[in-house]
């Protein structure tokens, strides 16, 4: 045995022989890797995928169900006040505009079963006796005074409106308007109030029905 220090030789050859055990690892050349990019994996979206159709109402055993945004009150004041609008202009056909589909008046004081008829057939019968485009300068009512109601609420109308304008469609809207100024140089052209029944329609309310007691 060899006793003392090694021989600067041997010293050489040992660390030679441990660099060739543990050579630094090889890495792929770019020429050698695949030619498709790499992708981050991620969350398959279909956006082929149509939208839902709005609803009014949803239950509970429908997944998902999307549902219109419901109308503010503000929208159906919008249309009573266009109505007055068109009635001071004696506008037939812009009145036609905010009506429903078959809207009827009901008359208030006519004998049940001929109160109802069609809103424009009453109104060009009102424009052809009666003066109404002296209106534009007179506040017919005031805005603020007007109550509105829901279905859940048709017992506080008086019992011939609720009679004349049934409705329980929870969207639909009554509206009670007092009118501040009947009428024109002694000339009557409104009743004291009138109640409009409203349903939201693509968007925006329109005139269902309406209910007064018209002047004789």
């Amino acid at each position: 045995m060899i006793r003392g220090p090694l021989p600067v030789a041997s010293l050489l050859f040992v660390t030679l022989w441990g660099c060739v055990e543990h050579a630094a690892p090889r890495f792929e050349t770019a020429s050698k890797l695949p030619d498709d990019e790499p992708r981050a994996a991620g969350v398959a979206v279909d956006f082929a995928a149509a939208a839902r159709d709005g609803h009014h109402r949803g239950d509970t055993s429908s997944q998902v169900v999307a549902l219109h945004t419901p109308l503010d009150e503000a929208a159906a004041l919008v249309t009573v006040r266009r109505f007055f609008e068109v009635v001071a202009r004696e506008d037939i056909y812009g009145m036609g505009a905010l009506l429903d589909t078959g809207a009827r008046l009901h008359n208030l004081n006519a004998h049940q079963g001929r109160s109802a008829r069609f809103v424009t057939t009453v109104w060009q019968r009102r424009f052809s006796q009666h003066n109404y485009g002296q209106l534009p300068a007179q506040q017919v009512y005031p805005e603020w005074a007007v109550a509105s109601y829901r279905s859940v609420q048709r017992r506080r109308l008086p019992a011939a409106v609720r009679h004349a304008l049934p409705f329980d469609d929870a969207r639909a809207l009554v509206l009670r308007v007092p009118i501040s100024t009947t009428g024109v140089h002694h000339e009557r052209l409104f009743g004291d109030e009138l109640f409009f029944l409203l349903r939201p329609i693509a968007g925006h309310y329109l005139i269902t029905a309406i209910a007064e007691a018209i002047p004789h």
